[in-house]
């Protein structure tokens, strides 16, 4: 598993705190923290899909994440 980036790491905190998250509830918490555009948001979760850090599924038209991780060992190594 490759290392999450600092703003990885902020979605995955939401993750382990609620899951699933679709990736607009996600990006409203985030906001404040980190100050980029919804399609930002986007393109890092689908990173983090292909790096095994979080799952993606599909309900019909709702896409929604969770943490495939686990939390200790991640900060951990952190």
């Amino acid at each position: 598993m490759q290392q999450p980036t600092a703003p990885e790491l902020e979605i995955l905190k939401l993750l382990w705190a609620k899951h699933p998250q679709t990736a607009r509830e996600l990006h409203d918490q985030l906001a404040t923290v980190l100050a980029w555009g919804y399609s930002s948001t986007r393109k890092t979760l689908e990173r983090m899909v292909e790096k095994g850090l979080i799952r993606l599924v599909s309900q019909g038209h709702k896409n929604s994440y969770s943490a495939q991780v686990d939390k200790v060992p991640t900060l951990a190594g952190f």
